[in-house]
């Protein structure tokens, strides 16, 4: 049989008549996922008992309805209950709970199957990082003491990209020792994730012995078992499929980011497929309470920081597109569902990541990488004549930029847009110098450079507390809010002000509210200093007409431009391409 879900051992202290529900999200099955993406006939639960009490088996459908499918007496020794999954279209999660009256110890509790799985092979783990080599050892050590997933891994992949070297750490000869051959570290420039990943994807290719390769970031928290679960279900499932596993928020560890990311076509914009999705919190709502938890979802991608990836796509459809960072994972999820090839968001599978929720990254030099990247995407893989609603948003977008302030991220979006004209194999030949560029156009603009202050000073010039935000303009009324905004930033003369005239935490900006100041100084999200954003009424005109002029030429050329990207678009993500700009 195969073990495709193990947990934790279980204590019950003596003398106690102690119950224990496992109705949580990684000691659950997850039997909808397996129902609608595999064969498998039924689902076994098994444990060993050092004494005697009771269990229960429960099941949820898809609307999150609990029903009693078993209820036994735990016998000294081994326990095993069968449970249906064929035709079992309403199923959600399968969960046991434990009663004992007296002393006992639960062990080796494993959900397990008894079918040979569809594909075999083993998998490697390619790690992308740039200067976090605290991270990437720890979770090296923690790897090097996962004896059961090593069984099923292949290789380790470290690409790294930074001058603080993981190798250069006191603890990696040990770990290194310790890994043997399953370790290899490569160093190359920084190419960003998608240079880092793609190198992974590449070398996990090579190998004869890994069918799947797992990217995953480097500033994460990781659990082994997650790992392993991932790899035997993309074993299992009845056609090749990516498996992503979730993100908990690495300082709130209930936390989860998203549940099924998918990339809405009309204004090509990616988000959970649920707006309750986001950041869900497990301690406030447990798995039962949860109701869209307990069905199965299709996702259009899985972010990278954890995925799972059959080698035999990666060899069919070729690597990461060459955009250093964002859209990188999208876009190849929906190459790989084009090609065939879905992508399940496996709950169960799961790790802890730095959350960016509180950070505006659309804001500083990765405002180019975003809008770049998600245009080119949209070439790519837009049905919609224009591509949809896409520059529309952009258009409406930038207008808030420059109302609000942000001259730098609208500046970024221009050198975007013609960037973009000039052909994918210009975007492929320039990764490695991109970022520097971007950072020297950071140089011309005031509002980029962070100012630093102490504690005391901090808490003398921001008020705490929320801001009263009035409800936002929509619709008509945003057209009857803009317009005057826009004549008052174009008409009226520059901040002349020594001081800003407001100081703002980031959690009380709005973008509706920010530009009834000549100047506003708004915080870092780690509130350690202030970023001033000051009128300027030539930038502001300026960047409004060009950026209306960049917009219109990309709207009225996207027929031209997306047959030019979708033409090269296997050359542009091939391992040779790659080669070329890896300098190998």
């Amino acid at each position: 049989m195969q073990q495709i879900s193990a947990l934790n051992l279980i204590d019950f202290d003596s003398g106690s008549k102690a119950k224990l529900p496992l109705n949580t999200y990684f000691n659950s099955f997850p039997a909808a996922f397996w129902v609608a993406n595999t064969t498998v006939s039924s689902v076994y639960l098994q444990f060993w008992s050092t004494g005697l009490g009771s269990f229960q088996v429960f099941a949820s459908d898809h609307q999150a309805n609990k029903s009693l499918v078993e209820s036994r007496e735990i016998s000294e020794g081994f326990n095993e209950v069968s449970l249906p999954l064929a035709g079992e279209n309403n199923l959600g999660w399968y969960w046991v709970e434990f009663s004992a009256q007296a002393q006992n110890q639960i062990s080796e509790v494993s959900w397990m199957v008894k079918e040979s799985p569809k594909r075999s092979g083993k998998a490697s783990i390619a790690i992308t990082t740039f200067n976090k080599p605290d991270y990437v050892i720890k979770n090296l050590s923690i790897l090097s003491n996962a004896e059961e997933l090593l069984t099923h891994i292949d290789r380790i992949f470290v690409v790294d990209q930074g001058i603080d070297k993981v190798t250069s750490q006191a603890q990696f000869p040990a770990i290194a020792k310790k890994l043997k051959s399953k370790l290899q570290v490569i160093d190359q420039a920084n190419l960003g994730g998608s240079g880092g990943f793609s190198r992974g994807m590449f070398e996990a290719s090579k190998s004869p012995e890994s069918a799947f390769v797992m990217l995953m970031d480097d500033d994460v928290s990781i659990e082994p078992e997650s790992i392993r679960r991932a790899i035997i279900f993309a074993q299992y499932t009845t056609n090749p499929t990516i498996v992503g596993g979730h993100m908990f928020d690495l300082n709130e560890p209930t936390v989860i980011h998203g549940w099924s990311e998918v990339v809405e076509r009309k204004p090509f914009a990616w988000h959970p497929s649920d707006d309750e999705q986001l950041r869900h919190d497990f301690a406030k709502q447990n798995l039962l309470a949860t109701p869209w938890a307990h069905r199965p979802y299709v996702s259009d991608y899985n972010g990278w920081w954890m995925c799972l990836i059959p080698t035999e796509v990666v060899k069919e459809i070729g690597l990461s597109i060459p955009v250093f960072i964002k859209w990188d994972d999208a876009e190849y999820g929906l190459r790989a569902q084009t090609a065939g090839y879905p992508t399940i968001t496996l709950p169960g599978v799961a790790l802890w990541h730095i959350a960016w929720v509180d950070k505006d990254d659309t804001l500083d030099w990765q405002s180019y990488f975003h809008t770049r990247n998600r245009i080119i995407a949209a070439l790519l893989h837009s049905p919609y004549k224009g591509g949809g609603s896409l520059l529309s948003y952009l258009f409406m977008h930038t207008v808030k930029q420059l109302l609000n302030m942000q001259y730098f991220s609208v500046e970024t979006s221009l050198k975007a847009l013609r960037d973009i004209r000039r052909g994918e194999k210009y975007i492929s030949e320039t990764l490695p110098e991109k970022l520097t560029e971007v950072r020297e156009l950071m140089k011309q603009f005031p509002e980029t450079v962070l100012h630093k202050v102490d504690r005391k000073e901090f808490e003398d010039l921001f008020e705490s507390g929320e801001t009263p935000l009035s409800e936002k303009p929509r619709r008509l009324g945003l057209i009857m809010w803009m317009v005057p905004k826009m004549f008052s930033h174009a008409l009226v003369g520059d901040s002349k002000d020594s001081h800003p005239q407001k100081y703002l935490l980031k959690k009380q900006t709005a973008w509706h509210l920010t530009p009834t100041y000549r100047s506003v100084a708004i915080a870092d999200s780690e509130n350690t200093g202030w970023y001033w954003y000051r009128r300027d009424r030539k930038k502001f005109l300026s960047l409004f007409f060009s950026s209306m002029w960049n917009l219109s030429r990309l709207y009225f050329g996207w027929g031209r431009l997306a047959k030019k990207y979708r033409a090269g678009a296997k050359e542009f993500s091939s391992p040779e391409n790659w080669q070329k700009i890896w300098g190998n």
